[in-house]
């Protein structure tokens, strides 16, 4: 039973199939934490029947840099090494009866994430996480992703799983979330797992077999209750019993002395921190760390005796002293097929090889549905960086709409592991090209965190849909250039990151000052954005994320300013480099057209202008460019009001509203429509405030530095909706096309009729 691929399960749920039907969240809430914790006290009282056998590690991930806490290279040989001397016994924790014999793992596959396994009893094993790959962050490993495959379930045993090394103070878990399960081939059969350019762990790994790693995802069980062991349909689906979020029996590390000098006095705090939790996790029950208890010296325990219960650690495995409380998430599974690989994720995958793939599929839809002599105009170069097709030279004549696909695929940049950045753009290219220069731009970037894969599928469900032949879609094409950048961080996607690049660091922490050479992505995406920012095109910009700790889909947007029109000193600044560059193509001015065509398209269509006043004028090349006036081409859809009928919307009262309210009631326009497109999307729990710590994020630079008053960060839950049942992948798709629809109805609504909508139910806090 094969694993399905994304583009497969896509397909099934397009048609309504099984992955229509909503699994419900668990009902167990936060009472099971208290037993959970009486458990793992057990531990302590009867060491004897603790196994402490390290059954996994994971050797081909990169090694930890001396003094993290973590394994290093000597302690994998040795552990790998005792449990090939050992043979993978169960050891002498069994009951009455043979011993269950210990479960294989594997992650070594684009994705994975497991670092080790380590057996506690027959059916109990506790799983430590890997860190994102060169993460020497304060908060470190802030993980709530995972996926790994698990083999040799016995039928009708209940397992049990902890996920011990988590940092996050809550999660999905303990409020209604179930793992994800889906049934992959049968041991015998399991080729070897896949690898990815860039992806650390080609080599394999000891304990673990060969193993297929299943591409792509949806939820495709119907009629089976969560944690029963009935047959399951082919495809990802919830389960598990006993799920809870609590405070973990084992501690962090603490911090190196780099990061000490780095702290200060804050390394100081966090060592008294560090102290007072393990007194009271030893009150409540959790093991010290040198008592044979802890992730190392239960490492320790395996790699010296091979099973033994509480013996002396090794000491390059020991920790100094200490460090601040962990949690852990905990779920039993009954496996219904022995023999055969299953595959645990957190949410629906969707790696790198997934998103070339789907982005293959769509390119060859478009190339089939052109006719077969193409027109004379040119194709963007393979190996152009951040092409702009609107820039290139114009054909012979305007070729029907038929002549030309209404998507380019471009590269914008290549990541640090060697990674292919895509740039798509979406538009209708069968106007002429100086109609098709002056449409004002939306831009869409997704998964700069790579453990938020509910971006994936949002951003796929808005591809599709902007590509396709539905009227609105059509209208949006006709009207406004999309840029989109489905993969932000393709690295950290192919090592199993949560949060960080190949680099260490958190990419949408870097958008107020990216370095080239060691964030690509964000360089090249933020450079795209400020050309088309310094020609007044960029009308909209949203990045796709996902959520861990909240229910629903919701906003992030930007609390206007006064001064939050762009500097026009920098606009200037940009633009002069571009012209002495030779290459500010994006920032020349609006060609007004000689032809009757260009000039019967200069009416205006469909516009967004989320901002109280019109688009600040920039400066080029020492004029000042008046803001472009989008095409008027055949759509049903009508153009919106212009910002001075807006204005004379009344409030509640019957007073006029000030201007200050109609600018924040503005930048919740988008929320708002969308919560009406879709009832996923929760205007409630959209928020608008900048925190400080946020002030590199993609929405704030794009808002604060471009003047772009519609940023937003698009927040998708990895569980599911506050009416307690999860998200699957026809729920995202479907969020993506939802988002697709609420830019259409923002772009013809009657700004006037909707701010007074909005001034009557929308509370606006102070």
């Amino acid at each position: 039973h094969a694993p399905p691929r994304a583009a497969e399960l896509t397909a099934a749920t397009a048609h309504g199939g099984g992955a229509a039907a909503r699994e419900p969240f668990h009902t167990y809430g936060s009472t099971l934490n208290a037993d959970m914790m009486m458990h793992d006290l057990r531990r302590l009282v009867h060491p004897g029947a603790v196994l402490n056998r390290v059954v996994y590690v994971n050797t081909g991930r990169l090694a930890s840099p001396e003094g993290t806490g973590e394994l290093g290279t000597a302690a994998v040989a040795s552990t790998a090494g005792s449990i090939a001397a050992d043979g993978g016994s169960g050891g002498n924790g069994g009951g009455g009866g043979a011993p269950l014999p210990p479960l294989s793992f594997e992650s070594c596959f684009e994705g994975g994430n497991l670092r080790a396994a380590v057996q506690v009893y027959e059916n109990e094993y506790d799983l430590f996480l890997g860190t994102d790959l060169n993460d020497r962050s304060e908060c470190g490993n802030l993980c709530q992703w995972f996926y790994f495959g698990v083999c040799g379930m016995q039928p009708g045993v209940a397992y049990k799983f902890n996920l011990v090394n988590l940092k996050k103070k809550a999660s999905l878990f303990g409020s209604g979330k179930q793992p994800l399960v889906c049934r992959g081939q049968p041991a015998s059969q399991a080729p070897e797992a896949p690898t990815t350019p860039g992806l650390a762990g080609e080599e394999g790994s000891s304990g673990g077999g060969d193993a297929e790693r299943p591409s792509g995802s949806g939820a495709a069980d119907v009629g089976a209750g969560a944690g029963g062991a009935a047959q399951r349909r082919w495809g990802w689906y919830r389960d598990g019993t006993n799920v809870a979020y609590y405070p973990s029996p084992y501690r962090g590390r603490t911090a190196t002395s780099a990061e000490a000098q780095r702290k200060g006095k804050k390394s100081a705090q966090s060592s008294k921190k560090g102290k007072a939790s393990m007194s009271a996790a030893a009150a409540s029950g959790a093991p010290p760390d040198k008592g044979g208890s802890s992730a190392a010296a239960r490492a320790g325990d395996s790699a010296g005796g091979g099973g033994g219960n509480g013996g002396q650690a090794s000491s390059a495995l020991q920790l100094a002293e200490v460090g601040p409380g962990l949690h852990c998430a905990t779920f039993t599974l009954t496996f219904d097929a022995p023999g055969t690989w299953h595959y645990l994720a957190s949410c629906y995958p969707y790696g790198y090889s997934d998103l070339q793939e789907f982005l293959d599929g769509v390119m060859e839809r478009a190339a089939a549905a052109a006719p077969a002599a193409p027109p004379a105009r040119p194709a963007p170069p393979a190996d152009a960086r951040a092409a702009d097709p609107a820039d290139l030279p114009p054909a012979a004549g305007p070729p029907p709409s038929s002549d030309l696909p209404c998507i380019v695929r471009s590269l914008l940049c290549h990541s640090l592991a060697g990674h292919r950045v895509d740039l798509l753009t979406v538009t209708d290219f069968s106007a002429p090209p100086d109609v098709v220069r002056q449409r004002e731009v939306v831009a869409v970037t997704a998964r700069v965190h790579p453990g938020e894969t509910c971006a994936s599928w949002i951003m796929q469900g808005f591809i599709d849909f902007l590509t396709s032949s539905h009227p609105t879609a059509a209208a949006l094409r006709a009207s406004f250039v999309f840029k989109l950048v489905p993969m932000l961080n393709p690295d950290g996607v192919a090592n199993g990151s949560y949060r960080c690049s190949m680099s260490g660091q958190d990419l949408n922490r870097t958008w107020d000052r990216p370095i080239k050479w060691l964030h690509p992505t964000v360089h090249h995406s933020k450079k795209l954005l400020q050309q088309v920012a310094a020609a007044g095109r960029l009308a909209l910009y949203v990045d796709v994320h996902g959520h861990s700790t909240k229910e629903d889909t919701f906003f992030y947007g930007c609390e206007p300013i006064a001064a939050s029109a762009a500097s026009g000193k920098a606009a200037q600044q940009l633009a002069q480099q571009q012209a002495s560059s030779g290459s500010g193509a994006a920032s020349q001015p609006p060609q007004s057209g000689g032809s009757a065509a260009v000039a019967a398209a200069a009416a205006p269509r469909m516009s967004l202008d989320l901002s109280s006043s019109p688009w600040p004028s920039t400066v080029v090349d020492g004029r000042a460019l008046a803001p472009p006036t989008p095409p008027q081409q055949p759509t049903p859809i009508q153009p919106s009001s212009s910002a001075a009928t807006a204005s004379l919307a009344m409030a509640s009262g019957g007073q006029p509203m000030s201007a200050r309210t109609t600018s924040r009631l503005r930048v919740r326009m988008l929320p708002y429509l969308a919560q009406r497109v879709n009832a996923d999307f929760s205007m409630q729990k959209s928020n608008f405030k900048i925190r400080k710590a946020k002030m590199g994020a993609g929405r704030v630079v794009v808002n604060r530095e471009l003047g772009v008053a519609g940023s937003y960060t698009l927040e998708a839950s990895l569980g599911g909706s506050s009416c307690r049942h999860h998200f699957n992948t026809r729920d995202y798709i479907l969020q993506g096309q939802g988002l697709g629809r609420a830019i259409a109805e923002l772009a013809e609504v009657d700004d006037s009729a909707l701010l007074e909508e909005m001034a009557a139910s929308v509370p606006l806090p102070p």
